[in-house]
């Protein structure tokens, strides 16, 4: 028979309850950006893994999600954004990576470990393994009586390891590569007629 928890140990497990209620999004159980901060400044290890190591980074965009919400409803709507949510994270969390909310509502950000080779490889990988996660979540929207197929634009920059920066130059770093290189890529992507999910854009192309 397992012993009762004390005081304590529940104090202790409601503070990390309301952390983790603070630090994730509710819709898409994706970390909000102050979550990613947060784990940053407390050396998350997984995390600075890939941020002190060659990374891309992807800001992703889910296309005319506002349509979704305006001929749906925004409960349908969240279902929506989660479902495709759940499916970067996965994607994200299995090619060495993490995904968290970016400023918009529905904007996405993943950070993406790509190792000393070309990194455009590893980020066409996620943007396959995405396309294809899309393409098979077309039967379930359909069960919600949502006809749209998901689609969503990318904007995608590199960094080097940032193993030199202390960990507020490590934001500042990040943040600065997603708010201009990123952004702009993104911007590129939208208004893009590529045919597919996942447009993307690199940023040393534009």
């Amino acid at each position: 028979m397992s012993e009762p928890i004390n005081h304590n140990q529940r104090k202790e497990y409601n503070l990390k309850r309301q952390i983790h209620d603070l630090s994730v999004d509710v819709t898409t159980k994706l970390l909000k950006k102050e979550g990613f901060i947060n784990r940053v400044k407390y050396e998350d290890t997984d995390l600075l893994q890939i941020i002190d190591n060659p990374h891309a980074i992807l800001l992703i965009d889910l296309d005319k999600f506002k349509e979704v919400n305006d001929k749906y409803g925004h409960p349908t709507g969240d279902v929506y954004l989660g479902l495709i949510s759940s499916e970067i994270d996965r994607i994200a969390w299995n090619g060495n990576g993490i995904a968290f909310r970016g400023k918009e509502g529905d904007e996405i950000v993943v950070l993406l470990e790509v190792g000393d080779g070309n990194y455009r490889d590893g980020v066409r990988e996620f943007q396959d393994n995405l396309s294809n996660a899309l393409f098979q979540l077309d039967e379930k929207l359909e069960t919600l009586k949502i006809t749209k197929k998901p689609t969503v634009s990318m904007g995608t920059c590199f960094q080097d390891g940032l193993t030199d920066s202390n960990t507020q130059e490590k934001l500042e770093k990040i943040f600065l590569a997603i708010d201009n290189q990123c952004d702009k890529a993104l911007y590129a992507s939208k208004n893009n007629v590529q045919i597919g999910r996942v447009r993307n854009t690199f940023s040393e192309y534009m």
